[in-house]
């Protein structure tokens, strides 16, 4: 259905800067240079922590250390994250000075950390001065916001703390409530969850987490006689199946190295549908039990603007009657990107990811298209808000899914770094972006495909309140076109 062309431009301009990418723990501003060792030109008695040589330099021994800058944050956290303590005899290039600041940074809560040692009150006793300067830790994580041809509109909020109280703990909400779909059955959808996160109990490297979720939701079924004369993925199209999931997941994290980490959860949900016409939803009252296992290795100095490094995750989920649940079935995640310096300011990443579903998944647990293509309209709390199709820029997407068993997606993206700060807005890029991805459908003896362009271009902003994208595909995912 045509929008008048005023109304698309107005709505463009008004999303076009509400888009809020998921937030990121935060390391340092910057990469590190090449290790080095040089006078602080704020003090004249001490010396910053730089070079990586355990041979390097006089033995001192730790008279005490002192944390300064830190009005929020508890001073045992900062403490317990350093690799030495009061009354270590050790080089003044000892490593593990250096890579205490990598771990504080790693925590989150601070813009920068400096590592410094300063005379103390006798030859060969340092007092190490660990000084941080906080960023806010209140982080809006999302905005929901858009309208489509098949929902006239959705909002809601995902926002949180990253260190509750100062005590480290992470406490996060989100909601999200959209109109009826305008496709036959659809109703008022609403979903929410509650998040808790503790990552290093009792100051080791285990990590705990936990969340509920709700959701009332409305999933778009293609009709089995579409109608010819119209777009096939047009609303008038397809038919509702409304259900409810009501749940939690509980995990485990374990931090092997400070890049590498291990992964364990398990998830439970009741879900109640009228899926009658649905093949991969039970109707009536079914229960989802999965266990899940990852692995998760991140070397990225900066984890929000990153201009080095690599990130990587492989996630494998498997649920089923032994677990108490009644879908059989199993998920693998994949994803990996790296990130290439070509000269200051400029960086060049390459990302690759996929997935796959077997057996007898639930239909929320399925790949979706909007996965994949930048393009579409996300899928909100995982609500289904749209059934617009990719471009079809190679002309093999006319019956093209929206979900899928099978895929993935490989992109390049170029970054020009605008600017770095210790305030407010802390970083800005410019992005551009381009990928090819493709998913297929084998549920029931279908085989249907997608294959297709996406791209974006756009500016990145990491902010006192959360990682802010304004880009071209994030506005065009949120209006109706």
């Amino acid at each position: 259905m045509a929008r008048p062309v005023v109304v698309t431009l107005v709505m463009f301009v008004t999303y076009l800067g509400l888009a809020v990418a998921p937030a990121a723990v935060v390391g340092a501003r910057a990469d590190e240079p090449a290790a080095t060792i040089e006078e602080d030109p704020r003090q004249a008695n001490s010396t910053r922590v730089a070079v990586d040589d355990p041979n390097f330099g006089p033995t001192v021994t730790i008279e005490r250390i002192e944390v300064i800058g830190n009005v929020i944050t508890g001073e045992r956290l900062i403490r317990r994250a350093l690799l030495v303590k009061e009354g270590d005899a050790l080089r003044t290039g000892d490593p593990r000075l250096r890579n205490s600041r990598f771990r504080v940074l790693a925590l989150g809560y601070f813009v920068d950390v400096q590592v410094r040692l300063d005379r103390g009150s006798a030859r060969g006793q340092v007092v190490l001065t660990v000084e941080v300067w906080e960023r806010g830790t209140i982080i809006l994580n999302r905005i929901f916001l858009g309208a489509s041809e098949a929902t006239p509109l959705w909002a809601g909020l995902d926002m949180g703390d990253g260190n509750f109280l100062g005590t480290g703990l992470t406490v996060s909400g989100a909601f999200v409530a959209a109109r009826a779909p305008v496709y036959e059955g659809g109703r008022t959808q609403w979903a929410g969850r509650l998040r808790y996160g503790d990552p290093s109990v009792l100051g080791l490297p285990l990590g705990v987490s936990a969340a509920l979720l709700y959701n009332q939701a409305s999933e778009p079924e293609r009709r089995e006689l579409p109608v010819l004369d119209i777009a096939a993925d047009s609303p008038e199209n397809y038919v509702a199946v409304n259900y409810t999931r009501i749940g939690g997941t509980a995990g485990v994290s374990w931090d092997v190295t400070r890049q590498l980490s291990l992964l364990a959860d398990a998830r439970l949900e009741f879900v109640d549908s009228d899926a009658s016409r649905l093949d991969w939803l039970h109707a009536g009252k079914t229960r989802v039990a999965t266990l899940a296992l990852g692995i998760e290795h991140d070397s990225r100095a900066d984890p929000v603007l990153p201009q080095s490094g690599d990130y990587a995750y492989l996630d494998v989920e498997a649920g089923g009657a032994a677990l108490g649940g009644d879908y059989d079935f199993a998920r693998v995640h994949a994803r990996w990107q790296h990130w290439v310096p070509l000269r200051e300011r400029h960086v060049l990443s390459v990302g690759v990811g996929v997935g796959a579903v077997f057996g007898d998944p639930p239909g929320f647990d399925l790949l979706y298209v909007s996965d994949f293509d930048r393009l579409l309209p996300p899928r909100p709390l995982d609500l289904s808000v749209s059934t617009q199709g990719p471009l079809d820029v190679f002309g093999q997407n006319s019956a093209a899914p929206h979900l899928g068993t099978l895929g993935g997606v490989v992109e390049l993206e170029y970054r020009y770094r605008l600017f770095r700060r210790t305030r407010l807005v802390y970083g800005g890029d410019l992005f551009m972006g381009a990928g090819v991805f493709g998913l297929g459908n084998r549920l029931d003896g279908q085989d249907d495909r997608a294959f297709d362009l996406t791209f974006d271009v756009g500016v990145r902003l990491d902010t006192e309140v959360g990682i802010f994208e304004v880009s071209f595909a994030n506005a065009l995912g949120r209006i109706p076109i």
